[in-house]
């Protein structure tokens, strides 16, 4: 994903990017100091991100608290034509998935990579 979006950064993007990020913590959050450069020298990037266990420095951040809910985002921007990319665990991908297709996105527009341990199979 942060390839994607570094990316898109390179080729100058002229459409706003909505970054959404859910972790236990700071301490396990992928990319964070890459991202907030990436986001602070990009106006038309807006990011949200969500700690299970926000610091009160983090929630000072508008770190939210618990696991990434875009319900909670009163802001969501949907524009027609927008692609949403969801990365992470079946049950993770799921939830986004029903919540994005209920705020009326249509199915075509949602793309999603699923990891996790219990993707690999040897047997």
């Amino acid at each position: 994903m942060i390839s994607m979006l570094e990316n898109l950064v390179e080729q100058k993007f002229i459409y706003p990017i909505t970054w959404l990020h859910g972790c236990r913590n700071r301490s396990v959050h992928a990319f964070k100091d890459q991202l907030d450069q990436i986001v602070n020298a990009n106006e038309s990037i807006e990011q949200h991100v969500f700690y299970d266990a926000p610091t009160a420095l983090d929630k000072l951040e508008g770190v939210m608290e618990g696991f990434l809910d875009i319900n909670k985002i009163a802001s969501l921007p949907q524009y027609p034509g927008a692609m949403y990319y969801v990365c992470g665990p079946a049950p993770f991908i799921r939830k986004q998935y029903q919540d994005l297709i209920s705020r009326g996105i249509e199915k075509e527009s949602i793309l999603f990579e699923e990891f996790g341990p219990a993707l690999l199979q040897l047997n």
